[in-house]
């Protein structure tokens, strides 16, 4: 089951690290939501408590009304369990010098009440500037490692793809191509799976010993094979004959040639043109192929410089020139011209 196992192994990777990635957008938002409150509880409270007390002293330029009194002791409450900064400590301590004194009277004393509100706003402002400084710094990391997240996962999605591809998408297209061939009927087309799993290996290797041992076709209805089966042996004879650079003619059980390269022919043409027989006869192969002669008969054709023939081929020519063909030359031998070679 490596096939099953290679696929899971790779969807898995894939949804794995896609579930990672959402895990972590999931706990940045969950971080950056605690960031904001923080600003707002600890500073935004701050600010508007200094802002209400020195709005309570622009009311009250003379002396205090009692709402006046209250409503500074309340704002400077707020700011005193609000605390975050260790220099708001301080400056609450002075406030508070105003608070048991009544509201400062004198321009002097509001000055320096003014003073020190203002300080304590700005120390807030500079805290809410640093918590937001350390918010987007988490977003902006968290932003990053959810592009990286996401940038392996594409990659790993491509490995994954290719692998797919190369282990079982071609091997499948390799199969699905000899079958048509063979529906095609071409008996000889076979399977060339050189990688996959071991599964797709075996269909392979049983679909070809299939076609090792698929039975020839005997009726009409398999005529179209016969001679698609016969055209392929024939291009393959013909391939094997051109590789080589003598010349080289194959015949049949009945002595006829039933295909020869190009040296043959040239051969065979000025032989035809000469009228004599090359010192050098021609290299007959007698492979194993539909009508072949008995491998006995076969072996005594290729001995010898000159090969034996077997039953020689009928003389296309004219009457005359078969006469005069026949007629011995001057070295007691007799030339027989070869036939030009029919196309196969």
């Amino acid at each position: 089951m490596r096939l099953r196992r290679e696929v899971k192994l790779g969807i898995g990777a894939v949804l794995g690290l896609q579930l990672l990635l959402s895990a972590m957008t999931i706990a940045l938002l969950a971080r950056m939501g605690p960031a904001i409150e923080r600003i707002l509880q600890e500073n935004v409270y701050s600010v508007e408590a200094a802002d209400e007390m020195l709005a309570v002293l622009a009311r009250n330029p003379g002396a205090p009304t009692p709402e006046a009194q209250a409503a500074f002791d309340d704002a400077l409450r707020r700011a005193r369990e609000n605390v975050t900064e260790e220099a708001e400590r301080p400056l609450l301590a002075a406030l508070e010098s105003f608070r048991r004194a009544d509201l400062p009277q004198s321009a002097e004393a509001r000055a320096t009440a003014v003073d020190v509100l203002r300080q304590l706003g700005h120390v807030n402002r500079a805290s809410m500037e640093r918590a937001d400084l350390q918010a987007k710094r988490t977003s902006s990391a968290g932003a990053w490692a959810a592009a990286m997240l996401g940038a392996l996962s594409l990659g790993l999605g491509i490995v994954v793809y290719r692998r797919l591809r190369l282990r079982l998408e071609l091997p499948l297209t390799e199969l699905q191509r000899t079958t048509h061939r063979v529906r095609a009927g071409n008996l000889q087309a076979r399977c060339a799976v050189a990688d996959g799993p071991a599964e797709v290996m075996q269909v392979a290797a049983d679909l070809n010993w299939l076609l090792d041992h698929w039975p020839q076709p005997t009726d009409g209805a398999d005529e179209a094979a016969r001679v698609a089966r016969e055209a392929e042996i024939r291009r393959l004879l013909a391939w094997l004959l051109d590789a080589r650079a003598e010349p080289m003619v194959i015949v049949d059980g009945d002595g006829l040639r039933v295909a020869a390269n190009l040296a043959g022919l040239d051969l065979d043409l000025a032989t035809a043109a000469s009228e004599t027989v090359p010192e050098t006869a021609l290299r007959v192969l007698r492979p194993t192929v539909e009508g072949a002669a008995e491998p006995a008969e076969a072996g005594q054709a290729a001995d010898g410089d000159a090969a034996d023939l077997g039953t020689p081929p009928p003389d296309r020519r004219a009457p005359a020139e078969a006469d005069e063909a026949s007629t011995p030359s001057d070295s007691g031998e007799t030339s027989a011209a070869p036939a030009p070679i029919e196309p196969a």
